[in-house]
């Protein structure tokens, strides 16, 4: 409609996503103004700012549905935005898809304002989303799908991507990330983002994802997504599903997802490797103790143990030997250099657990210290970003 323009800033938060897809839906003319303060409808007579009557105004002109299933569900529409409380968003979704096992749509035989306004008031919740895409309401996903693929919904959406693109681009935060990557070229840089299934994502790694995402678009390149599984005491599955849909939540998408399990028969190899040249060692010195002894700067009483017990113990540790308990593989690089990240880190653990990707295959785990450069070098990765966390182990990757 030519006479309707909605103005909408594109940054805007919450983002009234009832305002944008109802305004498509009934063709109004979108406009994005990122120093818009509030939105604002103009029509041929005046000019409305506030954002009720703004959607009052738009709603008027789309189907209205049954009046008593209507109220229902524009009530619910007005407050699951702001609903966060899981068990809340979950009654909220069970009822939702209760009602849709023998229906269609909300309140009609066909769409009407009450389905534009709940799936906006979905769109906008994203603890609601987290719950619908774990497929356990499979009749509320089945219309959610549906109205998300009218193209009416599907303009919107493009729209209001385009508008953040533009903004991005022009932004101070976007040009702060212009520095670029050294030695950088177009279509060559691999990143990735090596997660640890051990727990749920938090604010440190939403913040490594975007960026690595960020860096390997800008150069035209690729984003591994790779889960460092190397401790089968603290990681399980569930992990790694809850992990990758707060991901694709992110809009995060990787080129190439893999695991650092797929490796551990060549970093296995890469151990031995390390023992016969004699460059690792074998110890089974007490925690505590070892913790003191690099410290202070002191060498442990195996690390001139010959090759050979180092290869029979690691031999002994990787079949699960009882007798090897305790015992640990260490790289031999240095006792007292200034930097105690150097100062002869242990590379390989004995673990009986079962791993839960290759079950009871391995006894013997890699540290992520020994596992990640390897890895990153197998999986051709060209630029690692690293938190200031590994600043003193850097020299060790």
């Amino acid at each position: 409609m030519a006479d309707l323009t909605l103005t909408l800033n594109p940054t805007a938060t919450p983002f009234p996503w009832a305002l944008l897809i109802t305004a498509y839906y009934v063709s109004a003319t979108v406009k994005f103004d990122i120093e818009a303060k509030a939105p604002t409808l103009q029509t041929k007579s005046s000019t409305v700012t506030d954002p009720d009557a703004i959607l009052n105004e738009l709603s008027a002109l789309v189907a209205q549905g049954d009046s008593t299933k209507q109220a229902a569900f524009i009530s619910l529409a007005k407050t699951l935005p702001t609903v966060t409380a899981y068990p809340e968003v979950v009654a909220a979704l069970d009822n939702l898809d209760d009602h849709f096992a023998y229906r269609t749509f909300l309140a009609g035989h066909s769409i009407t304002v009450t389905d534009i306004r709940v799936w906006s008031s979905l769109k906008g919740n994203i603890q609601a989303l987290g719950v619908l895409k774990r497929n356990q309401h499979v009749h509320l996903s089945r219309w959610y799908a549906y109205i998300e693929s009218l193209p009416s919904t599907q303009a919107a959406t493009n729209a209001l991507n385009d508008a953040k693109a533009s903004k991005a681009k022009s932004s101070k935060t976007a040009s702060s990330f212009a520095l670029g990557l050294p030695g950088a070229a177009e279509g060559q840089v691999v990143t990735r983002f090596p997660p640890e299934p051990s727990g749920y994502l938090h604010i440190g790694h939403t913040k490594a994802a975007i960026l690595n995402q960020y860096f390997a678009a800008m150069y035209k390149g690729k984003l591994i997504i790779r889960f460092d599984d190397t401790n089968p005491a603290k990681e399980k599955e569930e992990f790694e599903t809850t992990i990758l849909e707060d991901l694709q939540l992110l809009d995060i998408k990787g080129d190439r997802l893999t695991h650092t399990s797929d490796y551990f028969q060549e970093l296995h190899d890469y151990c031995v490797q390390l023992l016969k040249s004699g460059k690792g060692y074998a110890d089974d010195t007490d925690q505590m103790q070892m913790r003191q002894e690099r410290m202070d700067g002191i060498a442990s009483k195996r690390r001139d143990s010959p090759v050979e017990d180092n290869l029979k113990i690691f031999e002994q540790m990787t079949s699960g030997d009882p007798a090897a308990q305790g015992w640990c593989i260490r790289a031999k690089i240095s006792v007292d250099d200034p930097n105690k990240a150097l100062r002869d880190p242990v590379v390989y653990r004995m673990n009986l657990l079962p791993h839960h990707r290759t079950g009871d295959k391995w006894k013997v785990y890699p540290t992520y210290d020994f596992a990640c450069p390897i890895v990153d070098s197998m999986e051709g990765v060209t630029h690692a970003l690293r938190t200031n966390e590994y600043r003193d182990r850097n020299p060790q990757y």
